[in-house]
């Protein structure tokens, strides 16, 4: 149902963001919930997106002037920007380990 509600954004018009860039966010932001799940508990694992989102959006658009500020910045990055893919798919990885192996923290 995710999946098809995500390929039906590009129907609605203009759009905020294209498919691959929603994907890559989820997918990032989702395994930061789960880290924060695995080290600080369910009802705390809102924190870790919120703690890496917020600087990001309090820094502006996207920063493009080394791969570090990349990294740091990957939210706000444009879908081709490689080290925003990547850093998304480890924090998906390290999230999804973290979890399967920890469980949620009580």
């Amino acid at each position: 149902m995710i999946g098809g509600l995500l390929a039906a954004t590009p129907l609605l018009g203009d759009s905020f963001a294209g498919v691959a860039l929603i994907v890559r966010d989820a997918a990032g932001l989702g395994g930061l919930v789960a880290f924060g799940a695995a080290t600080l508990g369910a009802s705390r694992a809102w924190m870790a997106p919120v703690a890496w989102a917020a600087p990001t959006i309090m820094i502006g658009g996207p920063i493009s002037t080394s791969w570090y500020q990349e990294v740091l910045t990957w939210l706000a990055q444009h879908p081709t920007v490689a080290s925003a893919r990547l850093t998304a798919l480890v924090l998906l990885l390290t999230g999804t380990v973290a979890y399967a192996i920890a469980g949620s923290r009580k």
